[in-house]
């Protein structure tokens, strides 16, 4: 047992690009203890992991939460612009640390002010492509910033 506990939060959807990236992240941080909300469902693959184990999270603050995803931050139609303002709206956390993600084009002023706005309330984001990273540079003030291709 770790001193560490972080709360792992992603899209459980049973893919397996964003699951093995999961798994990747869990089997690399081999001294950090993992759990996730017992009301995802997740893939075996990554409960495997002996760092690894699901409760009920109660209190959204009791662990430093890391969302691991690839296309996490795009705004491409009605339904998730309506997402993301509900998200806005009821000052929803996302997530202390950000993973594995890159930036898609956001084409209207809305877009990119929800996904600044969003993005600016992590601590650390580690993007996979420059493009990405150029975007947060530019865009976003408070987190800290890497890329990790």
């Amino acid at each position: 047992m770790s001193n560490l506990t972080i709360q792992l939060a992603g899209y459980f959807d049973n893919n397996f690009g964003d699951d093995y990236m999961m798994k990747i992240i869990v089997n690399s941080l081999p001294d950090v203890d993992f759990v996730i909300d017992e009301n995802e469902t997740v893939n075996p693959v990554i409960c495997e992991e002996h760092n690894v184990r699901t409760e009920k999270i109660t209190n959204k603050a009791q662990y430093p939460k890391l969302l691991v995803t690839g296309c996490g931050f795009m705004i491409n139609s009605n339904a998730a612009l309506f997402t993301e303002l509900i998200y806005f709206l009821k000052q929803k956390h996302v997530g202390d640390y950000c993973l594995g993600f890159n930036i898609e084009p956001l084409d209207n002023c809305i877009k990119r002010w929800l996904i600044k706005n969003k993005l600016n309330k992590f601590k650390l984001l580690v993007c996979r492509d420059k493009k990405s990273l150029l975007w947060l540079c530019e865009n976003t003030t408070k987190p800290q910033k890497e890329y990790l291709p």
